[in-house]
């Protein structure tokens, strides 16, 4: 599936899923959604979005939601736990990864 008006790049948003290249992330507009703003709300608080957005987001969360190629517990239970309260764990479409935290 193609999704034309959702973008993803490092220089915009710290890589998450934008509107058009917008700073505007497609999970603010569904956390919007979720929160029972309506879509003429929606849009007439953010003149800079357009319906196809609204719909395009939907599209994207239903096909995030679908993917079942990805087992997060077995894969995260892997990890290695020495001083892992210590640590972020990455998680993307394409791995899951852990980053320590400097200690002070």
């Amino acid at each position: 599936m193609k999704f034309e008006r959702i973008t993803v790049g490092p220089a915009t948003c710290t890589g998450k899923p934008c509107i058009r290249g917008l700073r505007f992330p497609v999970a603010r507009l569904l956390g919007l959604l979720a929160a029972g703003e309506t879509r003429d709300a929606i849009l007439e608080a953010y003149p800079y979005l357009e319906s196809a957005d609204v719909d395009e987001a939907l599209r994207y969360a239903a096909f995030l939601a679908e993917d079942d190629t990805i087992a997060l517990s077995p894969s995260v239970d892997a990890l290695p736990h020495e001083n892992i309260e210590n640590s972020i764990i990455v998680v993307d479409h394409r791995s899951i990864r852990r980053r320590r935290l400097p200690l002070k």
